[in-house]
Formats: C-alpha cells, sequence, structure tokens
C-alpha cells in the first residue's frame, strides 16, 4: 500500500466509488469519481508503484503481462502536497482459457453512445462514452480532424494539449476486428471564455 504522508485532519477525501473493467488479455481502466475539491491531482499506483499522477478520473493500463491480475490504488492530492488515504480496487487475473472472443463481426459497428467530455483547465479535458455489447471493438479519438488516439479499448481520452481560448471538436469512431469502422459520434467542448465551459461528468 503507497504510504499517505498527509495531516489525517487536513486531507482531501479519497476518491470515491472506484470501478475496473478488462478489456483485452492485456488492457483494462480504473474510473473513479471526481471530489467536490478542485484542482486535486491523482496518483495512481499499480501493484504498489506510482504509473501515474494526473487530473483526470480514469486510468488506460495497456502495460501488463497477459491476462495477468492488478491491484490500484488511487491517492488525491492537494496543490499544498496533502493527501487523501488510497482507495483501492483489484483486477482478478484471466484464467488461461479465458479470452474475449466474438467472432467476427460482418456489419458496421454502431456509433458509441453517450460521449461526453468534461474540462478540468485551459489545457486538460477528458471524454468519456459508452462501451459496445461487442467486447471486440476498439476506438478512435480525433479532435479538429486530427486523429489524437486510435486502436485502443478504453472508453475514455484524456486530452492535454487543448488551445485555452480555442473550442475543440472531438468525434469517436468505433472500428470491429474486421476493419469496418462505425460513424463517427460527436461532442464540441467550447472555448474556455465562451460562457458555460465545465460540463459535469
Amino acid at each position: 500500500m503507497p504510504g499517505n504522508n498527509n495531516n489525517p485532519n487536513d486531507a482531501p477525501e479519497p476518491p470515491r466509488n472506484l470501478t475496473v473493467a478488462r478489456y483485452s488479455p492485456f488492457d483494462a481502466e480504473v474510473f473513479w469519481d471526481r471530489a467536490d475539491e478542485a484542482s486535486l491531482q491523482y496518483e495512481v499506483f499499480r501493484n504498489g508503484t506510482l504509473v501515474r499522477t494526473q487530473s483526470g478520473i480514469s486510468f488506460y493500463d495497456s502495460r501488463r503481462p497477459e491476462n495477468s491480475g492488478a491491484s490500484y490504488d488511487i491517492i488525491a492530492v492537494r496543490l499544498d502536497g496533502s493527501r487523501s488515504s488510497a482507495s483501492s480496487i483489484v483486477l482478478p487475473a484471466l484464467g488461461g482459457d479465458n479470452d474475449n472472443g466474438g467472432g467476427n463481426n460482418p456489419d458496421a459497428p454502431a456509433a458509441p453512445a453517450s460521449l461526453c467530455v468534461v474540462r478540468y483547465s485551459f489545457k486538460d479535458a477528458e471524454l468519456f462514452w459508452d462501451r459496445a455489447t461487442n467486447p471486440l471493438l476498439q476506438y478512435e479519438v480525433k479532435r479538429d480532424g486530427l486523429v489524437l488516439r486510435s486502436a485502443f479499448f478504453g472508453t475514455s481520452h484524456f486530452d492535454t494539449a487543448l488551445s485555452p481560448d480555442a473550442a475543440a471538436n472531438y468525434e469517436v469512431i468505433a472500428i470491429a476486428p474486421d476493419g469496418s469502422r462505425s460513424p463517427a459520434s460527436t461532442v464540441q467542448l467550447p472555448g474556455i471564455n465562451a460562457g458555460n465551459t465545465t460540463p459535469s461528468p
């Protein structure tokens, strides 16, 4: 368990409602709820080792041995360095005969559902969408026509390269194992000075 190194009388609340989803023998994603307190960062530990410090509320893990399990700890950190207690969750290992098989999808997949975007700062925002029933679908994310990330199993994308005053148009496309692609789901992030800029997750 990672250490807390904080004053327990003046510490942020620990992250709430941790969940973990396995997308393949190699890939998994951890989600948690954002605290009411602003400007928190989150430390993500895998098996006791710090792997990421971020402002986002999901962590996509694609660097695990095949079929392996993992324990994850998430700690909220204030700008002054005070730290919450850890919230923890375990991803069970897969059995040797388990896989994510589902056969080929002969038809184009449906567009990703419930696409939304949350801005965390001038340069950071995060996209979320719902996973389709086909577990073999991967996703491609574009911002203003530029591919940011392609062919991954996650259902979120953390964007750290926004222009502060510019709006951003995002597209998310589902990709089936046979290469067929869904229509794009789209969402717009307003510029930081363009009215209500921080949608609720």
